[in-house]
């Protein structure tokens, strides 16, 4: 590089395997500086009904469903923390359908249809000075149909739910 810095980059990457495939590409600039900047760009789909046969039978559990996912985006190893990774340039989503997971060893049981989540900067007014915005990262998601059990503790039915957490 002729700025002086080290980067490295990764131009195609992954892992593909019976169930399971993971693509990414990024990089990371600035290497050995105070606060290195990381690049990236992935995707993913997994069918858990494939990846179940990874499971020994004798832990008990039933998968279904698939699932896909995709990263975008950049961010400073300075934002990799809870107060501030909102400062990352990040967006990604990640969508299910079919998903169960029974364990009935350990009593829980997990049926979603529908999943949608989202990650994505957003701005916010405040409420005392509307002149003033913050930047948060937020999640939101939607499940067209959940029925989730965890023991006697807990369970939860419920459809077209929404949801947002910034």
């Amino acid at each position: 590089d002729t700025t002086g810095r080290m980067r490295a980059d990764i131009t195609k990457g992954g892992i593909r395997t019976s169930g399971l495939n993971i693509n990414v590409k990024g990089g990371i600039e600035d290497i050995a500086g105070e606060d290195p900047q990381i690049k990236i760009n992935g995707d993913m789909m997994a069918s858990l009904d494939a990846l179940r046969k990874f499971l020994p039978d004798t832990m008990n559990i039933i998968t279904e469903g698939s699932l896909t996912a995709k990263l975008n985006g950049t961010l400073k190893s300075s934002d990799i923390g809870m107060y501030r990774f909102s400062n990352a340039d990040l967006t990604g989503e990640v969508n299910g359908d079919g998903i169960k997971i029974s364990m009935p060893d350990d009593t829980i049981d997990l049926k979603i249809d529908g999943l949608n989540v989202r990650l994505a900067p957003d701005y916010v007014t405040s409420k005392r000075d509307p002149s003033k915005s913050f930047r948060l990262m937020g999640i939101t998601g939607d499940l067209t149909k959940a029925d989730i059990t965890f023991k006697n503790a807990f369970s939860f039915k419920g459809q077209n739910i929404n949801f947002s957490a910034k």
